[in-house]
Parts: structure tokens; sequence; C-alpha cells
């Protein structure tokens, strides 16, 4: 996280806007919650990140250990039924 937040800092923007910068970059729509007025405006500037930028959020990613079941649990049986 804080390789994220390394980069968040040198865009001048928030992680969460990082990360909708790269679900954008995926090809996605993200679609951001939140109750506080002040929160939607500011992910409403989420920035356009370079493929650099994206690259380098690859590698952090890479270095991520994968922890947990994607669905949890029970509900693992029901993905290749």
């Amino acid at each position: 996280m804080a390789a994220v937040e390394k980069l968040a800092k040198r865009k001048g923007v928030t992680t969460a806007q990082v990360a909708m910068g790269w679900v954008l970059g995926q090809g996605a729509i993200p679609i951001p919650g939140s109750t506080n007025v002040g929160r939607i405006e500011e992910n409403n500037g989420s920035p356009e990140l370079t493929k650099e930028e994206m690259d380098e959020l690859k590698q952090i990613m890479e270095t991520m250990p994968i922890a947990g079941q994607r669905y949890g649990g029970p509900h693992e049986k029901f993905l290749n039924a």
C-alpha cells in the first residue's frame, strides 16, 4: 500500500483516486459510493494514469501475496457447476 501512496503523492491525488484511475485504465467504469459530498466531488477527479504508472501498479500487485478464496468458503462450489 505504501507504494500506491507514493504514486498518489507524486500525482497529487488520493490513493482512492489512483484506484479509480486504475479501474478506468482497465476499460471498466468505477462506481464509488459515499455519503460525504466532499468525497464524491474528490472521486470525480480520477486521474488518467500513464502506461508507465499502470506498469508500476502491475509490478506492485505482482509482489502482493494472494490470500483467501475468491467468493469465500461454501460459495466456491457454485463457480463451475
